[in-house]
């Protein structure tokens, strides 16, 4: 009976073994199961603080919506608005071209014109009066072509008397000058 005994022998201790492993797998078990009910209430907690953030982020967006929407509307309305002014400028810079355009072909016909009057008669200045003094402005001979104007001016420039008089543009002699001032006139 040896055998036998042996046999039943190994068997207990197989199952001796057996359960002291079950014993200690359940005893780990138990420290485990302990842990997460430890944790279940931080989880908890951690779950109730993420559903608030997510409440205060999906507030957070709508608020941000709705200040992109009025803030959309705002730039949109700028921009607009500057399109209205860039046409108007647009207007004024083309019309100031069309009006320095004239002004200059104005100007070259009165310029044409004068040199031609120059070139075809040239009259003595009359004599212009200062101080009680009567005097001759230079002969048109002796002046030079591009300085003739100029010297007169400064030589007989009295305050009193008008410039055009000076010049002598008020006179029917003088159609390049006369026209100058038409064009001037037009233009104001």
């Amino acid at each position: 009976m040896s055998t036998g005994l042996d046999f039943t022998l190994i068997v207990e201790l197989i199952v001796a073994g057996l359960l002291v492993a079950t014993i200690v797998y359940a005893a780990i078990l138990d420290r485990k199961l302990g842990a997460l009910r430890k944790s279940k209430s931080e989880m908890e907690s951690l779950i109730k603080d993420f559903a608030e953030s997510t409440a205060k982020a999906e507030q957070g967006l709508a608020e941000l919506r709705s200040h992109a929407g009025s803030s959309g509307n705002n730039l949109q309305q700028q921009v607009d608005d500057a399109a209205k002014v860039l046409t108007d400028l647009k207007f004024l810079v083309e019309r100031g071209e069309t009006l320095s355009n004239q002004l200059e072909t104005a100007s070259a016909g009165a310029r044409d014109n004068l040199s031609e009057t120059r070139s075809v008669a040239r009259k003595p200045a009359a004599p212009i009066a200062k101080d009680g003094n009567q005097r001759q402005a230079r002969p048109a001979s002796d002046m030079r072509a591009g300085q003739g104007a100029s010297r007169r001016l400064e030589e007989d420039a009295d305050p009193d008397v008008p410039i055009s008089e000076r010049l002598n543009l008020s006179s029917s002699e003088n159609p390049g000058a006369q026209a100058l001032l038409k064009a001037l006139q037009r233009m104001r």
